[in-house]
């Protein structure tokens, strides 16, 4: 035997639909999974910031890197205080000199490096 586990509600007028209680309970529903999954993907963008920034950051370390091993960088530059960010762009190693931080697009990367007993021995990545 089948039962039919629900009726249909039928008004006056023959039409079908869904009650006004059960459409609050619905929107309630909803209200609620919004709420919590609103928290989750609240840090997303600074996520993706900061994790874009670590990526300029490495990739400015192996430009510095490949830049020295050709042996493009002078002795003067390798002080620890001369911005290298221009000769790594006119060797190519960069297409641009002037990379945004993407958690501030106001600032400026900055690479300084030192060279010790003929090895490159600190690379600093900074902005400003």
């Amino acid at each position: 035997m089948l039962v039919k586990l629900r009726k249909s509600v039928q008004r006056k007028n023959g039409e079908q639909g869904f009650t006004l209680v059960e459409l609050i309970v619905v929107m309630a529903i909803l209200a609620l999974l919004a709420a919590l999954a609103v928290p989750k993907f609240g840090n997303i963008l600074s996520d993706s910031k900061t994790k874009a920034h670590n990526a300029n950051v490495d990739m400015i370390e192996s430009a510095v890197e490949v830049c020295y091993a050709s042996g493009d960088f002078t002795t003067a530059e390798l002080n620890g205080s001369t911005d290298l960010m221009a000769t790594l762009e006119t060797g190519g190693y960069l297409k641009d000199k002037d990379i945004d931080d993407p958690r501030d697009s106001t600032k400026k990367y900055k690479v300084v490096a030192t060279e010790s007993n003929n090895k490159l021995s600190v690379i600093t990545v900074s902005t400003e």
